[in-house]
């Protein structure tokens, strides 16, 4: 499938809130449902604003793929459940390649990260 391409606007807009995301996840250990939960439901609109249905298939697809390999960490206890929430969030507006490029680069920062704070 081709790469979603949105206005410029949604990718600003979707990195903002991940890095308020990070923000607050750094100072309180937490990211919040009222920034992830409506984020979520954002994407989707914009995908079937946008596009067709064919893309917003892939979206959910993508936002499926980020639960099934992230939601047995969070049952772990290994990562929090706004962590997943965030990765779905920023799937919606990822095709199926990209959100597999988005997974592999949050496992490797991740690790970096657990190596120099573990």
């Amino acid at each position: 499938m081709d790469e979603l391409n949105f206005p410029n606007w949604v990718y600003w807009l979707f990195g903002a809130i991940a890095a308020f995301s990070a923000i607050t996840d750094y100072w309180t250990g937490k990211i919040y449902n009222f920034i992830t939960l409506p984020s979520i439901l954002l994407g989707f609109f914009l995908v079937s604003f946008y596009f067709s249905v064919t893309e917003l298939r892939a979206s959910l697809l993508s936002v499926g793929l980020v639960l099934l390999l992230f939601y047995p960490l969070f049952f772990l206890k290994i990562i929090g459940a706004g962590d997943v929430k965030l990765l779905m969030a920023l799937s919606t507006i990822l095709n199926l390649s990209q959100t597999l490029e988005m997974i592999y680069a949050c496992v490797l920062v991740g690790g970096i990260g657990a190596a120099f704070l573990g």
